[in-house]
């Protein structure tokens, strides 16, 4: 497999870290949890892990921009391999928050197309 100057970097973050949550944020808990348990090969070179992107929402509260998130999703160099995995069933994430480039409705929605038609991934 090939390597990146992101595979020498130490792993020096819990990716629970990541998640910014509200008090009482149940979904961002859960992701929380699950991350800590579960971490995805491929999460180490993900830009959302790093420490200067810390102040990025993947939770933003209800009618708070989701762009920053998105935005950061877009320079990722894994965006494809957290997309496959977001898609995933059950959902990764609980069905909530940014994940892959993709909001949870969006996210939904191509699990419901893949559904209908297996042919289109």
């Amino acid at each position: 497999m090939p390597t990146t100057a992101l595979d020498a970097l130490p792993w020096s973050a819990d990716p629970a870290d990541l998640v910014v949550a509200a008090d009482g944020d149940d979904a961002a808990i859960r992701l929380a949890r699950y991350l800590r348990a579960v971490q995805p090969a491929w999460f180490v070179n993900a830009e959302c892990r790093l420490p200067q992107h810390a102040h990025i929402s993947f939770f933003p509260p209800r009618g708070a921009s989701a762009q920053p998130a998105l935005q950061l999703c877009g320079k990722c160099p894994v965006v494809l391999a957290c997309r496959a995995w977001s898609l995933s069933d059950p959902d990764p994430t609980g069905g909530h928050g940014i994940a892959g480039g993709a909001t949870a409705p969006a996210r939904r929605a191509a699990r419901i197309a893949r559904r209908r038609n297996p042919e289109v991934s």
